[in-house]
């Protein structure tokens, strides 16, 4: 989760989750310059999901369906979730190798 500050009423919604909350300063420039700056701090890893937290109608057999076909597509870039009639549409995952 992007948050402007340590000290935002949000972190304490995180306190006993997994999720690791990114303190971005520039939540000011919009989502573009929240995502510049969150990406930024991630640890290496192979691939990243983007997934917005009003988004409460995916689940669990969604993001299982799209993580099984990143492995049909190794040279992709990024992978999208699509809506039921094939829009683009939620989660996104990234391959933070390219």
């Amino acid at each position: 989760m992007a948050l402007p500050s340590t000290t935002h009423p949000r972190t304490a919604l995180l306190v006993g989750t997994n999720a690791i909350p990114f303190i971005v300063p520039g939540t000011s420039e919009g989502m573009g310059g929240t995502l510049r700056q969150a990406v930024a701090q991630l640890p290496c890893c192979t691939a990243f999901m983007l997934i917005l937290a009003d988004l409460i109608s995916i689940t669990n057999n969604d993001l299982i369906d799209l993580i099984d076909v990143m492995p049909e597509h190794p040279d992709n870039v990024i992978w999208r979730g699509a809506t039921p009639d094939g829009r683009a549409g939620h989660p996104i995952f990234f391959n933070s190798c390219l």
